[in-house]
């Protein structure tokens, strides 16, 4: 039976490490290289917007402005979480003291919750202590609770 828990196990982390490589390579809509390509903004001629410069409902801004990067920045935040997310779940199932199947992990902007339930503050403790060692947490907040 033991066994047969590792090699779920080893499966699950293998797939999880698998869509987090699969999904570094993507570029999102706002990255796309030049040439008309999706969410590429309409180049500017003599420093004026040329016309129906829009992107995603977006108005191309005036002259002299710079452009806003909102947009990028909400994508590359929401990929770094997912990362985190992936990250920190992987290492929870790798870990053989704690149960990460039973553990429940959100991220956004750098920020884990940890909840679900655990059998022990032992597990809750080594939980935090793996999630936060994690590359790109900035805190862990802990919403675990041990199972009665």
């Amino acid at each position: 039976m033991n066994a047969m828990a590792n090699t779920s196990r080893a499966v699950l982390v293998a797939a999880l490490m698998g869509l987090a490589i699969a999904g570094c390579d993507r570029k999102a809509p706002d990255q796309a290289g030049p040439g008309g390509a999706p969410g590429t903004p309409s180049s500017t001629t003599g420093g004026q917007a040329s016309p129906g410069g829009t992107i995603a409902g977006q108005t191309t801004p005036p002259a002299g402005t710079a452009p806003s990067s909102a947009p990028a920045a909400s994508a590359a935040a929401s990929i770094d979480d997912s990362i985190i997310t992936t990250k920190v779940k992987t290492a929870l199932l790798a870990d053989t003291d704690v149960k990460g199947s039973d553990i429940s992990v959100e991220t956004k902007q750098g920020e884990v919750m940890l909840g679900g339930s655990v059998q022990s503050q032992a597990q809750i403790d080594k939980a935090l202590k793996i999630a936060n060692a994690v590359d790109g947490v900035k805190s862990v907040d802990n919403k675990m609770l041990v199972k009665q």
